[in-house]
């Protein structure tokens, strides 16, 4: 069975998914709340990262051994948090500098801190 989408029957939807896309990009976001919810997202995205990997800790341990408690949980659990923390950290970094090209050397190195 072949399935094709027809392009007019997707236009109203996406249309209002640009919409909304507007809509959000420019909603008000006061600092406070940018920080929460960055932090939130790098919390979720490090627990998502290592669960994948077998890593045993919940979001909130996970939370607990960015917050300086590492010693509280089994050791590797912790280093594998911390090394993706640190290697998130040097994509941010990196991310920006258009000019960097992304090879072998920088999935290494984002490999390395992991």
């Amino acid at each position: 069975m072949r399935y094709r989408l027809r392009e007019e029957t997707l236009k109203p939807q996406l249309g209002d998914l640009e919409v909304r896309r507007q809509i959000f990009d420019h909603l008000p976001l006061d600092p406070l709340h940018a920080e929460w919810f960055r932090h939130r997202a790098w919390v979720r995205t490090i627990h998502g990262t290592t669960r994948i990997e077998g890593n045993s800790l919940s979001d909130v341990e996970v939370e607990e051994v960015l917050a300086s408690s590492p010693a509280r949980y089994p050791r590797q659990d912790a280093l594998e948090v911390l090394g993706t923390q640190a290697a998130l950290e040097f994509v941010d970094e990196v991310a920006p500098h258009l000019d960097v090209a992304v090879g072998e050397p920088i999935i290494r190195e984002i490999h390395r801190r992991v």
